[in-house]
């Protein structure tokens, strides 16, 4: 359970930095276009960790494929 709460909160922190900076950069005028700036993000970090291979690793020593 806690190796699952980590994974977790590493998550959490890699989203949130991300959309701390976008927001910085991209500055949206209305919750739509911050909305749609977070589901981008997830997105993009999604695939970023597939590319990386951290989602097969994740898999095999983590908490996600049992």
């Amino acid at each position: 359970m806690n190796q699952l709460i980590l994974e977790a909160i590493v998550v959490g922190a890699v989203l949130a930095l991300t959309l701390a900076a976008a927001l910085a950069v991209f500055k949206p005028k209305t919750t739509f276009e911050t909305l749609i700036l977070g589901f981008v993000l997830g997105v993009v970090i999604h695939l970023g960790f597939e590319a990386s291979g951290l989602n097969k690793h994740y898999c095999h020593a983590g908490h996600a494929c049992r």
